[in-house]
């Protein structure tokens, strides 16, 4: 693709230039590998890399928070919904004892 057109006008470019001015090549080079190294953080290894790490660190934090296999369970209601009572103000508001029970 892209990158390799890239490596190949560096390699046949400095070729001829090498002896001339060195210090194009070795900067040149630099950008070369620094667009290799987005072209991996974006699709290569390292992008599965860090895909991998993240989807480990999510799943242990799972373990850590669930202690269990629990989470992949639908919840079930536990409240008693006949005994909750809800008190409204005049203007529509929960009224204070309301909000103390939550």
């Amino acid at each position: 693709g892209e990158w390799i057109t890239h490596v190949l006008f560096y390699l046949a470019i400095n070729h001829f230039i090498f002896h001339w001015t060195w210090w194009i090549a070795v900067l040149w080079g630099l950008g070369l590998f620094s667009r290799f190294m987005e072209y991996q953080g974006k699709y290569g290894l390292l992008y599965y890399r860090r895909e991998r790490l993240i989807e480990r660190e999510m799943e242990r934090e799972r373990r850590r928070l669930y202690a269990s296999d629990s989470y992949l369970e639908k919840r079930k209601n536990v409240y008693d919904d006949e005994n909750i009572s809800l008190r409204l103000t005049d203007d529509g508001e929960l009224t204070a004892s309301v909000i103390d029970d939550m």
